[in-house]
């Protein structure tokens, strides 16, 4: 599995400035009644969340000044482990709420199309991130994984990895609201001979 995950990548003033934009007051923030929409599956969990319409497909606003610093941090990382990408599919900005407990959604792929996910974590909260050993098949979900590594959200960290890979959400129950900035760079191909697992601390 390429997995790449680095809590030391921006400098303390571009944790800042990234904070801000996340912040900034002329973000209206939209409230959905569920994370998960109507989908026959039994991991399913209904929960309570929020989008922020910052979410940039493949034609953003380049003026967006969350579009142009978001992408800038993507950047930095990709080209500090040499990753490259071909275009960004989406930027999308989270915030999950405190649930009365701690649950892990459905196993999912964004896409089956060839990419990679980006996610940076705003804040330091509980609700981590799970990946899974399984692949995509042909299916966007899978009844049946096996965990191969979890992720707390740590301010000023971010992973990068094979977005083939199934993975979930972990509901926050005693912390923080969750905040994540999320994005899918896509590729021509899924990688080949790349099966680095790096974390840097």
């Amino acid at each position: 599995m390429l997995f790449i995950y680095d809590d030391n990548f921006l400098t303390e003033e571009e944790i800042n400035t990234l904070d801000t934009h996340y912040h900034d007051h002329d973000i209206n923030w939209h409230y959905f009644p569920t994370t998960q929409g109507k989908i026959n599956h039994p991991n399913v969990v209904q929960i309570d969340g929020i989008v922020d319409p910052p979410y940039f497909g493949a034609n953003p606003p380049v003026e967006s000044v969350q579009y142009i610093y978001s992408k800038y941090i993507i950047d930095k990382f990709l080209n500090k482990y040499n990753i490259k990408y071909d275009s960004i599919g989406r930027i999308k900005f989270n915030m999950l709420p405190l649930q009365e407990k701690s649950q892990t959604l459905y196993p999912h792929n964004d896409t089956l199309d060839p990419h990679y996910i980006f996610l940076y974590y705003i804040n330091d909260a509980d609700g981590d991130t799970v990946l899974y050993n399984e692949m995509a098949d042909g299916s966007t979900y899978l009844y049946h994984v096996t965990e191969s590594k979890r992720i707390s959200p740590k301010r000023g960290s971010a992973f990068l990895v094979d977005g083939r890979y199934f993975h979930a959400m972990t509901t926050p129950s005693f912390g923080p609201i969750r905040k994540v900035i999320n994005s899918n760079l896509m590729i021509q191909d899924w990688p080949k001979g790349l099966a680095n697992d790096n974390t840097r601390n």
